[in-house]
Parts: C-alpha cells; structure tokens; sequence
C-alpha cells in the first residue's frame, strides 16, 4: 500500500483529536459540532473512502490514522504541527470552558506530533485570543 499525502494524514489525524477533544467533557455542544466541520470538511475524507455518507468513520479510517499518528510527527514541520494544534486548541476552548481532559488531550497530542511542552507553550502564549478568555474548570 502506498503511502497516504500529507494533506490526507493531517486531515485524519486533525479529525481524530478534535472528537476526543469534543468528547472529553462528557458533552457535545453544537458549536463544537459546527467547528468541527468547518475545521475537517467532510467532503474530503469521504472521496478517500474515510467516512461513509453519515460522517461515520469506515474500516479504512484507522489504518489511516495508525499511518497519521506514525507519519506526522516525521513528516511535518514544527509549524504545521503548531497549526494543528492551534485547530485543537480551538475545540477546547469553543464552549469557552476548559475541561481539565482537554487540557491534557491538548499536550497529549503535541507530544504525539513531536512538539515539546517548551515549544508547545510558547505557542500557547501566542493564542490569547482563543484561550485568554477561557475559565479552566476546577
């Protein structure tokens, strides 16, 4: 099998972390549904063969995101990693509440991508804008 483009695998793994991320609080608001969506089209995942036509993942999807979570940390510049990450930050920050298990999905997925708690912070720090408003849940 040959390997998947770049932009398939981001997508994918994208995908994958925003609905842990949607999932971590134990509730889905609708906003989080719209911006998952507008973060993951859905069109191109399905002319992979990815999602059927609910938007349900198929059997393909996981070897696919077994290759994206091998893959990325690899083939993707520290910025690009950076832009995914700012895509998951955004999920956990959409209902403006900070759910501590999105909060470690978020550093999870940084380490999985190969980014450090350093540079991962630092790249915090530039997202006021998202997370300057944002009350961390006790």
């Amino acid at each position: 099998m040959p390997p998947t483009d770049l932009e398939l695998l981001t997508l994918v793994f994208t995908r994958h972390m925003l609905v842990e991320m949607l999932h971590a609080d134990d509730k889905v608001d609708i906003s989080e549904a719209e911006l998952l969506i507008k973060l993951v089209p859905h069109s191109r995942l399905k002319e992979a063969g990815l999602l059927d036509g609910t938007g349900m993942p198929t059997e393909a999807w996981l070897a696919v995101r077994d290759e994206a979570i091998r893959e990325l940390p690899l083939r993707l510049a520290l910025d690009e990693k950076l832009k995914i990450l700012t895509n998951l930050v955004k999920m956990a920050v959409v209902d403006d509440d900070l759910h501590r298990d999105e909060g470690s999905l978020l550093y999870a997925s940084a380490e999985v991508l190969g980014v450090t708690p350093r540079q991962f912070d630092r790249h915090l720090d530039t997202l006021t804008e998202h997370v300057g408003t944002v009350e961390i849940e006790e």
